[in-house]
């Protein structure tokens, strides 16, 4: 089961028990300009791409979210005037107890990276799947993800105010997320994640980072693949 909404001027896609690469950032970590200029142009290529949709549609559609993804973390990287508010301890800490708070709730969450302006999280829905659940059919109660960032982004926003003395948003609204189709893709996410603070050159390993996480036995799994 799955459908697809527009928000921000891009799809989200909510496969029902799915996996998501998930991507959201500080209010004033993109200027909104620019943000829209970047956005529209991927959503006017995106479309064109799937008026047929093929084998070949499909692989070109795959390199454009990773050019977009590209692109998107260049922009989050350059020396906009911003807050950089998560390089402070303990708004960083405050984001990932409430990552991990429903943690095996709603999700399994296999890896995330707190940056100084946005986050990156792989987020795995199907521990919310009863056993034997029919394909398609709806499932009460069910967190999808856009109710869990609503949960993630508006409870830190909250506390990171109170705890610091600071008013006023914190989260820029939406976010950017990709479902994952496979292993290889999955594989992909995880390592793009870890690796974030080693490519913006904070730490050499993502180990010595102290608001990067990996699950327990994501080891295990990337020796399976």
């Amino acid at each position: 089961m799955q459908y697809e909404y527009i928000r921000d001027g891009l799809p989200h896609f909510h496969h029902i028990g799915g996996t998501f690469a998930v991507t959201t950032q500080l209010v004033d970590a993109i200027p909104k300009t620019i943000l829209k200029s970047v956005q529209e142009e991927y959503q006017e290529k995106l479309s064109r791409l799937r008026t047929n949709l093929s084998k070949k549609s499909e692989s070109a559609i795959w390199q454009l979210q990773k050019e977009y993804e590209s692109q998107f973390e260049r922009l989050l990287n350059a020396h906009y005037q911003q807050e950089h508010l998560l390089q402070l301890p303990q708004a960083a800490t405050i984001v990932a107890q409430r990552i991990l708070q429903y943690n095996e709730q709603y999700y399994r969450c296999e890896a995330f990276s707190i940056m100084s302006n946005h986050i990156h999280l792989l987020l795995d829905f199907s521990l919310q799947i009863p056993p034997n659940h029919p394909k398609g059919k709806f499932l009460k109660g069910y967190k999808n993800l856009e109710e869990v960032m609503r949960l993630i982004k508006g409870g830190s926003a909250f506390q990171i105010n109170k705890v610091i003395g600071r008013k006023g948003p914190v989260w820029r609204s939406g976010y950017y997320n990709r479902y994952i189709r496979h292993e290889r893709h999955w594989k992909s996410a995880y390592w793009y994640i870890l690796n974030n603070p080693v490519k913006a050159g904070l730490v050499q390993r993502w180990q010595d980072h102290p608001f990067t996480y990996a699950a327990e036995g994501s080891y295990a799994r990337l020796s399976r693949l």
